[in-house]
């Protein structure tokens, strides 16, 4: 299981989601760009946290209109 969480610039958790693939393989993912409520994120730089086997990965995002 592979569990993405989504940050804003100010480190508040707007969203969060797990994905699980049992076949090896390279997977693309799609943000909404809407919070864990459904409402839609202002534009600006947001953060995506990845967590799999025991690591942790953060990418810079940025929401454009």
């Amino acid at each position: 299981t592979v569990v993405f969480k989504i940050y804003n610039a100010k480190g508040q958790l707007v969203s969060s989601f797990a994905e699980t693939h049992t076949l090896p393989g390279t997977y693309t993912l799609e943000f909404s760009g809407n919070d864990h409520n459904g409402r839609e994120l202002a534009s600006g730089l947001y953060f995506c946290s990845m967590q799999f086997k025991g690591k942790n990965y953060v990418r810079k995002m940025m929401k454009t209109k």
